[in-house]
């Protein structure tokens, strides 16, 4: 399918790619005119003044709720990745095996180097390391059975830095299928989906002819309408636009239904939430008539126990007799023995309150010990008395 099959239109992608490239053109020319006044080191290499060409997507509605990590692998007709970049390998332990494999497969010249995970977990654990790591090659390809296991092994660095590995499935004992896979890897462009309206996808970079930045745009659009990665294919996309790193955004088509299809997707949003709110209202009237009745229930037998409680409380009145009120108000009744010690007590507190009637206090314990020895003296006597009768008894018997 072409584009104007997809979008509805006509969409002339190879003018403007064409008119892109020629201001790109002009601007590096400026650009390498004044680096060559203003270098002082003439063995100085020259920078390469390619430069990534994107394409950029605007949807009525967000293409997805969460973010993804695995990418949309989109194939391309021109292939964006130049041959000569460097390849570095992930892959599951054993990492002698795949090594053996790449070599088998013939792409000892791509895939310069292959790193177990265990191997990559114990060898680049600082920043730095990671750092120097990811410089070191233009490439990275994982094995898709460790590529969940990445982010935390290597970190922002490589994934704020569009060096996020590439996932491809390979199996250890098949070279066929892993050349496959990294010719196909090679050959492709990828996106990973976030919650967004808006997203770029690289589609070329400036050494590409107009005429393959064109077929490479229709294959995009194509993947993402076929695939229903964009909601509603066609119809779902607002805008598209070309851009390079440096320039501004030139449009390439614009949806011409686009009041139409805003004023649809408003009118379907109205409709889900009715439906959302009908079930719930439903449930609520259902519930209503089941909390009423619960509620009279609860007032019910309230009012049954207040009735139970009141008429034990007039029993318990009726049945009370005039001894046990006795026996209760006999048994609040202070004994003598207490009452006598109440006074002392207070007696007792009101002589600590005040200190300056204490030489009272003295004057009783000297009566206490003088009935001390009376008592002694009668206690003697009596039993003198009883010694007295008994010897006297005595002399009686015999």
């Amino acid at each position: 399918m072409s584009l104007q099959q997809l979008l509805g239109e006509e969409v002339p992608a190879e003018k403007i790619c064409s008119a892109l490239l020629d201001y790109e053109k002009k601007k590096g020319e400026e650009n390498k005119g004044n680096s060559e006044a203003n270098k002082s080191n003439l063995l100085e290499d020259e920078e390469d003044t390619t430069s990534t060409v994107w394409l950029q997507l605007s949807t009525l509605k967000f293409i997805t709720n969460n973010r993804k990590l695995i990418p949309f692998k989109i194939p391309l007709k021109h292939s964006i990745i130049p041959s000569s970049y460097e390849a570095c390998l992930i892959v599951k332990d054993p990492q002698r095996t795949y090594k053996d494999l790449v070599s088998e497969a013939g792409m000892s010249g791509v895939v310069t180097r292959v790193i177990g995970i265990s191997k990559l977990k114990a060898k680049w654990k600082s920043f730095e390391q990671k750092r120097q790591l990811r410089d070191q090659f233009d490439l990275f390809l994982a094995d898709d059975r460790v590529i969940s296991m990445l982010p935390k092994v290597l970190g922002k660095t490589f994934y704020s830095k569009t060096k996020a590995p590439i996932p491809v499935r390979i199996s250890s004992d098949n070279a066929d299928q892993l050349k496959k896979q990294v010719v196909s890897a090679y050959n492709a462009t990828y996106f990973r989906a976030s919650p967004c309206s808006s997203f770029m996808i690289r589609c070329g970079h400036t050494a590409n002819t107009s005429q393959e930045l064109a077929e490479n745009i229709e294959s995009i659009v194509r993947y993402l309408c076929e695939k229903k990665v964009v909601p509603n294919g066609g119809k779902g996309i607002s805008s598209i636009h070309v851009k390079t790193t440096q320039s501004m955004a030139v449009p390439l088509w614009n949806n011409p239904n686009l009041e139409e299809e805003v004023t649809k997707l408003r009118a379907s949003s109205k409709e889900v939430e009715s439906s959302k709110r009908k079930p719930a209202e439903e449930t609520k009237s259902t519930a209503s008539p089941n909390k009423k009745a619960k509620t009279n229930e609860i007032k019910t037998s309230e009012t049954k126990q207040e009735e139970r409680t009141a008429k034990n409380d007039q029993g318990e009145g009726k049945n009370t007799s005039p001894k046990k009120k006795t026996s209760v108000e006999k048994s609040t009744q202070v004994p003598p023995q207490k009452q006598k010690a109440l006074p002392e007590r207070k007696e007792n507190a009101s002589k600590k309150n005040n200190p300056g009637k204490q030489p009272s206090k003295k004057n009783e314990p000297s009566a206490a010990p003088s009935t001390q020895p009376a008592q002694s003296s009668a206690q003697t006597t009596t039993n003198n008395g009883k010694k007295k009768a008994g010897k006297q008894k005595a002399k009686g018997k015999k």
